[in-house]
């Protein structure tokens, strides 16, 4: 049996070696627990103290034993400091195998590890084999076993032993599926898949091309040409899907294991699939998630068409009003010059009529004097007019104008969309939905309406509009209002489209309940929340701190211990955040004038100690342990970092050419692998000891995240227009996660449209770093009042993360804390921020000064509700769904989904009690804001990068954006971790003195320091370079005859 690749030869060299220790941790690692310093005392020789205390450091950390050839030199001599011995009399060579053997048993039985044989193994087995229906990436499966073996106190074996289980599982697993092929598949599916390998005439294309080829790519732009292009492909894989679907399901494959083979399929060429055994479970998958895809791709074109729409109707209705109130004017002039002439008369007659001066007779004589004045006649033609104004100065008006701007923009809209409409398989949550019933109507009579067409679910006011005559039936304005209508359910979750990725209903991205009711124990425990079976102890322990705190918080305000808080005038308080105390300017340069490093320099010195190039592999597995040369890897990084593009890229760089260039970006630059790239920076950086110097505590792990506007040259479907940042233009979002040592360790993009607090979690669950616990220097003294942290409370946690006023939500707040993290936000006005309480902790409104209090939180819900929180959780850890997908589902229910009620209130609670604590630390204030300017100073050093095509993205799909902006993030982290190298090797070789005084002038600058590096390149004055590079015959050229 051929043992497949799972890891190529660096990652394999990596897992099969020891850590790399800075001295802190060999501190920790190494520390010798009570039961091992009783069993060093038994040992005659030396070498098994040894021995025996370096792979117990090693396990400790890794859950698993080295061979003796892998221990690390520097781990051996502090061993022996610590264990007073000379390392010169320590030959490991001597270790014998049989106390080898013995002193892991020790470790493993001090530790409550068991060891990987019998029925641990077995279990091993089943959790291969259960990853193997969720994820196919062998690699994947490879970190999800080793992590399920440390969870569940189990040694962790060798990468061979482990390799071998990954390959009997998966190649078991694909033998069932293709058994399954062959007894649920009909002749006409297999015709189906074979058909796909047909070549298509030149016509169809402009070129001779294979069917499957046409559904490799979707155009992901708002041309109209793309929008038909893309309808006739969703139109076909419609059919193939429906005719496939039975077949499909019976393999029960899962969301993961399909998009795995689609990918092969859209990676490979096509006669590399069709000699494939698995041809047909590779097409089955590629059919399923291509047309998933696509209907992702038509509705996120369908909502920006109409939302375009709309925003032109309204522009359009602001001209029509605009030219209607011009006419009037007119009309206008005229009443008011009849009424002022109208006016004496009408007095005239009053006074002759109250007169006792005159007889009735002379008063009759009068006033039919008066009532002859021609004026009475010009001043009631007057009254058609008054009565035509005001009925069309009512808001009636600017709606029928309104009405009458939609009606225009139709025909052009219905170009559009009218084919999605009719093709596209909408769902409802509710069966009876009124929308979905018109939009059912609209599908079946293929978009010809007439007076039969539903109109229920219009108003009162465009019921009207629609039939303004008994018989008449305004069909062009029906339609946008329709469409108007299915807007705003698939924003709302009231309609979904069950056959796409990322507008399915909110349960559909669930655990399943029967699979939840079932094994919810083994899902909590591989989730490791545990910790939140109990509701009561959890309501308990959010009673105590809100009780704690509130006290504290408002005991210090009133007793006038916090300095930091004053009366405003209108009776609210203002809390005050003081700057860090100024410190003695150092004279250290940290980045000398003459310091100039060249970018791809840069990367490849970064890459030495990283290796990050090692993460670029090959899109198709059997490829993985192919990667293309340094060089290439860096420019192809620069091209997309730098928004240049490959083609303007190859133009720029001497030796490498634009096919390597694009062989690199079409196989090898994925967002994924981009992803691991910049994991292999960060890693360096967090074990590094220089990130000490730029943390507060370095028990606590601060991160923040922000967005950055970008303008978009290409009208994609996954932008978005925003006023106030792009104008008339449309533009995206590049969301990012710094971590307070710096390292960015997140980066994703979305619609400016977006609603940033989704996203947040999808960093925070990326990035979980094992945080190592080191002694601390000097405790702070704490403040009056201030409440003892509770060793034994299972909710503490040492993760806090900030975001500003964009990133806050209460359902943020309650993820946040059920996971263990602390939602620190920054507030604009945290005098208005409304405090909620409980009904055994009450927010009571203060006597000397008004605070904002809220209503109690409904515990009721979040106690109903707490199972499905739990499969939220767990369904959100175990990965299932990226979290912004769900959460944009959720929310979007308009508060009405129990569960959305249920998070919203407990994230009331959450939030209150971090506000009244922020409200209290001036200094938790400080770190904060800190921590965002530091994040939002990023933001230049991303424009920097951004040299390419006046800084307009000229990328449009979804793959495209990511891989630009982690790309950017790649070149960020390799500037930040340089900076690491050069500071720490210049404290190497710096004096006692001299590295105090780097330490403090590091301390307060920021390690993204950029005027060191060139971005642009170098100008070469060489005289190899400075030759005639047109070589133009001057003779020639003057005698030419035009």
């Amino acid at each position: 049996m051929r043992i497949i690749d799972i890891l190529n030869p660096a990652e394999i060299k990596e897992f099969e070696n020891p850590p790399i220790f800075s001295y802190q941790q060999r501190k920790v690692f190494f520390e010798i627990p009570v039961g091992l310093k009783s069993k060093l005392n038994e040992f005659v020789s030396p070498v098994n103290d040894v021995g025996l205390v370096t792979q117990m450091g090693y396990f400790r950390a890794c859950g698993r034993f080295f061979r003796l050839n892998t221990f690390r030199e520097n781990d051996l001599l502090y061993v022996c400091r610590i264990l007073k011995i000379k390392r010169e009399t320590i030959d490991l060579t001597s270790y014998a195998s049989t106390s080898l053997a013995r002193h892991r048993e020790m470790i493993l039985r001090e530790f409550g590890i068991h060891h990987f044989a019998g029925l641990y193994r077995e279990f091993t087995l089943e959790e291969a084999n259960h990853l193997a229906t969720k994820q196919f990436s062998p690699a994947s499966i490879f970190r999800s076993l080793c992590d399920y073996l440390r969870s569940q106190g189990v040694e962790v074996p060798s990468y061979n032993t482990l390799a071998v289980i990954i390959t009997q599982t998966l190649q078991s697993f694909e033998k069932i599926l293709l058994e399954r092929i062959i007894t649920y598949s009909t002749s006409g599916q297999i015709a189906a898949l074979d058909s796909l390998f047909d070549k298509l005439p030149d016509e169809v294309l402009g070129r001779n091309t294979y069917k499957i080829s046409r559904y490799k790519t979707m155009v992901e732009l708002m041309k109209l040409s793309a929008i038909r292009e893309n309808m006739i492909k969703l139109k076909e894989l419609k059919e193939l899907y429906h005719l496939l679907i039975d077949l499909i399901n019976s393999l029960k494959l899962s969301d993961e294991l399909i998009e795995y083979y689609a990918n092969y399929v859209i990676s490979s060429h096509v006669f590399q699939v069709q000699q494939r055994n698995q041809k047909y479970l590779f097409l089955l998958c590629f059919i399923k998630h291509q047309y998933l895809y696509l209907n992702d791709v038509m509705i996120q074109t369908f909502m920006s068409t109409t939302q375009q729409t709309l925003r032109q109707a309204d522009n359009r209705k602001n001209e029509l009003l605009l030219e209607w109130q011009a006419e009037i004017q007119i009309s206008q002039a005229e009443i008011f010059l009849g009424i002022l002439a109208e006016a004496p008369l009408i007095k005239l007659l009053q006074d002759t009529a109250f007169s006792l001066e005159k007889t009735a007779e002379e008063k009759f004589k009068i006033i039919m004097e008066i009532i002859k004045n021609p004026q009475h006649n010009e001043f009631l033609k007057l009254v058609p007019a008054v009565e035509k104004l005001y009925k069309e100065s009512t808001k009636a008006q600017e709606n029928k104008l309104l009405y009458q701007a939609m009606t225009e923009k139709s025909r052009a809209f219905q170009i559009r969309i009218a084919e999605m409409l009719r093709h596209v398989e909408f769902t409802a949550t509710e069966p009876d939905d009124k929308v979905l019933l018109a939009l059912k109507f609209y599908q079946k009579k293929q978009g010809i309406l007439n007076l039969n067409a539903p109109i229920e679910f219009l108003n009162r006011e465009e019921r009207k509009q629609i039939k303004e005559g008994s018989n008449s039936f305004n069909e062009p304005l029906y339609k946008v209002l329709l469409a108007k209508y299915v807007h705003k359910s698939i924003k709302s979750g009231k309609i979904n489209v069950g056959v796409s990725h990322q507008f399915k209903a909110f349960e559909d991205y669930m655990i399943p309940q029967d699979e939840w009711n079932k094994n919810k124990e083994s899902l909590m425990e591989r989730a490791g929340i545990m910790y939140l079976k109990d509701w009561e102890n959890i309501r308990k322990n959010l009673e105590e701190k809100l009780s704690s705190q509130f006290k504290q918080t408002f005991d210090a305000i009133n007793k006038g211990l916090n300095p930091f808080v004053k009366k405003r005038k209108n009776n609210t308080l203002q809390f005050i955040t003081p700057k860090k105390q100024a410190t003695i300017a150092s004279t250290v340069d940290l980045y000398p004038s003459d310091l100039y490093v060249p970018i791809f320099k840069l990367l490849h010195t970064v890459n030495l100690h990283t290796e990050f190039t090692k993460k670029l592999t090959h899109k198709m597995e059997e490829h993985r342990r192919d990667i293309m040369p340094n060089r290439i890897n860096f420019a192809t990084i620069i091209s997309w970092g730098c928004n240049l593009g490959i083609g303007l890229m190859a133009k720029k760089t001497k030796n490498i050419t634009l096919a390597a260039l694009e062989k690199t970006s079409n196989w090898h630059i994925t967002s994924k692998n981009l992803l691991e790239a910049n994991e292999a920076i960060v890693d360096l950086m967090d074990s590094m000891p220089i990130n000490a110097v730029f943390k507060e505590d370095e028990n606590l792990l601060r991160s923040a995240s922000d967005g950055q506007k970008f303008m978009m040259a290409l009208n994609s479907i996954h932008a978005n227009y925003s006023s106030k940042y792009f104008g008339k233009e449309k533009g995206i979002i590049i969301y990012s996660f710094l971590s307070e040592h710096y390292p960015l360790t997140y980066t994703t993009t979305f619609s400016a449209g977006d609603f940033e607090a989704w996203f947040i979690i999808d960093g925070l669950l990326h990035y979980q770093p094992v945080l190592i616990q080191t002694p601390k220097k000097k405790e702070k003294p704490m403040k009056e009042g201030e409440i003892q942290k509770n060793e034994e409370d299972d909710m503490e946690t040492n993760r806090l993360h900030s975001t500003d006023q964009h990133g806050i939500s209460f359902i943020n707040s309650a993820l946040c804390y059920l996971m263990k993290i602390e939602f620190q936000p920054r507030f604009k006005q945290i005098h208005k921020v409304k405090l909620y309480g409980m009904a055994g902790m009450p927010i009571t409104q203060q006597t000397n000064y008004q605070i904002n209090a809220g209503n109690n939180v409904n515990i009721k819900i979040i106690e109903e509700q707490w199972d499905n929180i739990l499969r939220l959780v767990t369904t959100l850890k175990l990965k299932h769904i990226t979290p912004s997908v769900l959460l944009k589902r959720l929310t979007s229910y308009s508060n009405k989904h129990p569960l959305n009620i249920a998070l919203q209130e407990l994230g009331k609670l959450v939030q209150t009690i971090f506000v009244l604590k922020y409200m209290h630390l001036e200094d938790l204030r400080r770190i904060i804001n800190h921590q965002l300017t530091q994040i939002e100073s990023l933001h230049q050093l991303s424009d920097e990068l951004n040299l390419g095509h006046d800084g307009l993205i000229r990328f449009a799909t979804k793959e495209e954006l990511l891989v630009m902006a982690r790309s950017k993030q790649l070149l960020i982290n390799s500037i930040v971790c340089y900076n690491y190298l050069y500071q720490t090797q210049k404290i190497i070789e710096a004096s006692t003195e001299e590295r105090k005084e780097i330490q403090r002038a590091l301390s307060n600058s920021a390690a993204f320091a950029y005027s060191h590096v060139n971005f642009q390149g170098e100008y070469d004055f060489s005289d190899e370079v400075l030759v005639d590079i047109l070589e133009i015959d001057m003779k020639k050229a003057m005698n030419l005859e035009l």
